[in-house]
């Protein structure tokens, strides 16, 4: 299966998930959703973010969006539990997350990336890891987590915020952080 059709279906199946002007698009590289609040880091993409911002330190207030989307961001990001608290603390409750996330038991690993981080990615090898890794916070509930149909080079994941909890602090998670 060529690269390109697996990218526009994973790209596509994200889309589906945009609520105009209530989606959060975390890293969303040079691939910006139409209506989504598309945020990257690096202000030098093309085509060029709607905010150069950082998900470890997002401005907005809490319970913001309705919906956070990420494509192939989780595992490049530096402390990916900062990250992921961030993205729940602004999403409402009842909201959902909608991650398409690598599948590192058949994606090689990026050594020659240019982001030093991504060489030290957190990597999940098996559905039944990444949705341990989203069970770990309080505030989500998982719905989805498994490979695309007719290829596993991806998960798709959608977990819905739940109305109470409080998202755990680096000393409480239930595996080590490295």
């Amino acid at each position: 299966m060529r690269q390109a059709f697996i990218d526009a279906f994973q790209h596509h199946w994200l889309c589906q998930h945009v609520i105009a002007g209530k989606t959060l698009n975390v890293g969303c590289g040079k691939h910006p959703y139409p209506g989504a609040v598309n945020i990257d880091p690096n202000p030098g993409r093309q085509p060029v973010p709607d905010y150069a911002y950082d998900v470890h330190d997002l401005p907005w207030g809490d319970q913001h969006f309705e919906v956070v989307l990420s494509n192939h961001v989780l595992p490049a990001l530096c402390d990916i539990d900062k990250a992921m608290c961030e993205m729940i603390r602004v999403l409402k409750p009842g909201g959902h997350m909608a991650h398409v996330v690598p599948n590192w038991a058949v994606t090689p690993k990026r050594l020659g990336s240019k982001f030093p981080w991504e060489r030290q990615h957190q990597g999940w090898h098996s559905a039944e890891e990444l949705r341990a890794f989203f069970e770990q916070y309080p505030r989500l509930e998982v719905e989805v987590c498994e490979p695309f149909p007719r290829f596993d080079w991806s998960f798709r994941v959608v977990a819905f915020r739940r109305w109470e909890a409080r998202c755990p602090s680096a000393n409480t998670l239930t595996r080590p952080l490295t």
